[in-house]
């Protein structure tokens, strides 16, 4: 990330770490990448939270990231429609 505040694709860890850092709780940076984007993307009937007939898009992390937000940097699966995409190596 440069003095610009952009963050590249494949980051959003990294942006959710800035909304901390400039004072928004856990909680409410998780809710911006996930339930709140659902809802302004109209989807939310299909991704967002974790439901029954929703798909199962799931990031399975090592430690609770609303204790940290960092956390959100140590991924380990990715499942993307119920499938496993990536499992880290010491899993």
């Amino acid at each position: 990330m440069g003095e610009s505040g952009y963050v590249h694709h494949g980051l959003l860890y990294k942006e959710l770490e800035i909304f901390v850092q400039n004072g928004m709780d856990e909680y409410e940076a998780l809710r911006t990448a996930t339930i709140n984007a659902s809802e302004i993307l109209g989807i939310e009937k299909e991704v967002g939270t974790i439901e029954i007939g929703k798909k199962a898009d799931i990031v399975v992390l090592g430690k609770n990231p609303i204790e940290d937000i960092s956390y959100l940097s140590e991924i380990r699966y990715v499942v993307k429609e119920g499938k496993i995409l990536y499992k880290a190596i010491n899993e």
